[in-house]
């Protein structure tokens, strides 16, 4: 989930760096749904129109636009590493309760063989 969200961000991240020294009209490919790109050429690259949240978009220089894209994937590593934390951690709460549930089992099995 989050290496899909780091790689779509970091791409259009690598996209804008690309068309930032472009010069006349480069021409690039608008996705317009169901995996279906059309060519277009643009003459305007200094601004970009970047999602805010909750549906709002905003025109901002290509600059202030990568900036955006860079705290984005560095909140999704961020988070990435706090959830591979919290993996690591549960776990080994997992492994210390399946190893008292084995001593809990087999004392208990020696409890039941000391009385028959």
């Amino acid at each position: 989930m989050f290496s899909a969200a780091f790689i779509e961000v970091e791409k259009a991240y690598q996209s804008l760096e690309n068309l930032e020294g472009e010069k006349g009209t480069p021409e690039i490919m608008v996705p317009i749904g169901g995996d279906c790109f059309i060519n277009a050429k643009t003459d305007n690259i200094k601004t970009v129109v970047v999602g805010i949240g909750s549906n709002i978009f905003v025109e901002k220089p290509v600059a202030d636009a990568m900036e955006v894209l860079e705290k984005r994937m560095k909140i999704i590593n961020e988070n990435a590493q706090k959830i591979a934390q919290n993996i690591q951690e549960l776990e080994m709460k997992a492994n210390q309760l399946n190893q008292r549930n084995q001593e809990i089992y087999a004392h208990a099995q020696e409890d039941h063989d000391h009385e028959h």
